[in-house]
């Protein structure tokens, strides 16, 4: 096996293990990607990178993956199969790189370990196809890591910089990840170039930020990490806990991987890159989706690992490797609960189709959910949640709210007098009572609890009256118009 065919077989790993887990746990884009998905599309039709048409805020995470996906449809791609290509592309070029760096280290058995741990990893793979930059942060992440420990001379730590940049645009943590980039390279020389292209390119893209929204980092960090204090950075070292907890034995075979410096400093980039996350808090999506973009660089070092051992001892690893897909799926019940992620999506999604119906009232919409909503419907969308809207999120945190859906106020909402609020995202068979819609709220606290709080408010009561509008497939979904 050459080091071609291993980045070959990697690839098509890769590729075969996203494949299998969208169809055998039902998966697709989550709502998030849909937002993503909305400023991309505004953006490539000459609106801006905003997810509502003339409102200034910067309602995505990765711009990167926002730029990617709207060079796509403007060049004429279907957004969705854009997206899913993307997101392909990305995994496969992880499963490429990180065959071929094992195979450097340990030869064919090396690339054939890595590729098979990545592939049959849940929370990789499954991912890999929910529409999110995970797949591309996680490629980049694992390049510029290569990069930065082979970074010597000013050229390669040119190229070094480049990918450094990249990645920290990929995903906000890695930005925390670019010293330890520099303190990698082989030489000064190669530091320096690193450590000034990287500065530049990411320094570029922050002044056009603010010089296109005002903010200097994303309305999403203020929605979810901003004045979170404490609380917030626990709950981020519990989310990393969890991740590495039912990852042990890829992080045991990463360990094992370790025998050079280039591999222990990649370990450190792994670390320093699950730090970043935990300061930030983590986030409610299942399978630690924010800690996934280190798997490529484990997953290559792991397979360095088995590599490195031999007899029983090899085969004993490479059993533990295995016996690790089991345990990492059933990580708070995270494969379970990632195929309902995608099965909500494509209820919002309809709830969106529900909305372009000439029966339905015109206007904005306000509501918790909206992605898949926003994006099919094409409405001007008030986001409870705050992740797109300016004001909510810098709103007061809600207690017990999941991170991303805890800010409210009730006021500010009030004020804005959208057309319809859809407190429950859900279609039913039945028209949906009042009573089930309390029950219902009450239930969902932690990521609705903005909206029940409005739905308690006399003064919405007064103001909005609740209508059952049609939807595709005969269901019914409750709405409340303005009087």
């Amino acid at each position: 096996m050459t080091r071609a065919r291993a980045a070959l077989l990697g690839a098509a790993l890769a590729l075969g293990g996203a494949l299998a887990w969208r169809v055998a746990l039902h998966l697709g884009p989550v709502d998030d990607a849909y937002i993503s998905l909305r400023a991309a599309a505004n953006w490539a039709h000459g609106l801006g990178p905003v997810f509502n048409a003339g409102v200034r805020v910067e309602g995505t995470t990765s711009p990167l993956w926002t730029a990617l996906l709207a060079l796509g449809i403007h060049a004429g791609a279907p957004p969705l199969s854009w997206m899913l290509v993307l997101g392909l592309a990305s995994t496969a070029l992880a499963g490429a790189l990180a065959a071929a760096l094992a195979f450097e280290a340990g030869g064919a058995v090396a690339a054939v370990a890595a590729a098979l741990t990545l592939a049959l990893l849940p929370g990789w793979s499954g991912w890999a196809v929910s529409g999110l930059e995970t797949p591309l942060a996680g490629a980049l992440l694992l390049l510029a890591a290569w990069l930065a420990a082979g970074a010597e001379g000013t050229a390669r730590g040119l190229v070094a910089g480049v990918f450094a940049a990249l990645a920290a645009l990929a995903r906000p943590e890695a930005l925390l990840v670019l010293p330890a980039l520099v303190l990698v390279a082989r030489d000064r020389r190669g530091a320096a170039a690193l450590a000034t292209t990287a500065a530049a390119l990411v320094g570029a893209a922050f002044v056009a930020r603010h010089s296109y929204y005002g903010d200097w980092l994303p309305n999403t960090y203020y929605a979810k990490a901003g004045d979170g204090g404490v609380a917030l950075r626990l709950r981020g070292v519990s989310y990393v806990g969890v991740f590495a907890l039912f990852h042990l034995p890829l992080l045991a075979a990463a360990l094992l991987g370790a025998r050079d410096r280039a591999r222990v400093q990649w370990l450190a980039v792994a670390v320093v890159f699950a730090a970043a996350v935990a300061w930030e808090g983590g986030d409610h999506f299942p399978l630690a989706r924010l800690a996934l973009p280190v798997v490529p660089l484990l997953a290559s070092m792991a397979g360095s690992g088995v590599a490195a051992l031999r007899g029983y001892r090899r085969v004993l690893v490479a059993l533990l490797l295995v016996a690790g897909v089991p345990l990492a799926a059933s990580g708070d019940d995270g494969a379970k609960r990632l195929s309902r992620e995608a099965g909500y999506a494509r209820q919002w999604r309809a709830i969106g189709e529900a909305l372009r119906e000439p029966r339905a009232p015109p206007g904005s919409v306000a509501t918790v959910t909206i992605g898949a909503i926003g994006y099919v419907s094409g409405r001007p969308i008030l986001d409870l949640a705050g992740l797109v809207d300016h004001h909510l999120a810098r709103a007061p945190r809600l207690p017990g709210g999941a991170s991303g859906h805890d800010r409210v106020d009730v006021d500010y909402v009030l004020g804005r007098e959208p057309a319809l609020v859809i407190a429950v995202p859900a279609l039913t068979r039945v028209p949906m009572s009042a009573e089930r819609e309390r029950a219902q709220l009450a239930a969902w606290r932690a990521f609705g609890g903005g909206a029940e709080r409005l739905l308690l408010d006399p003064r919405f009561q007064e103001r909005y009256e609740p209508r059952d509008l049609p939807a595709p497939g005969g269901f019914h979904l409750r709405a409340w118009v303005r009087r």
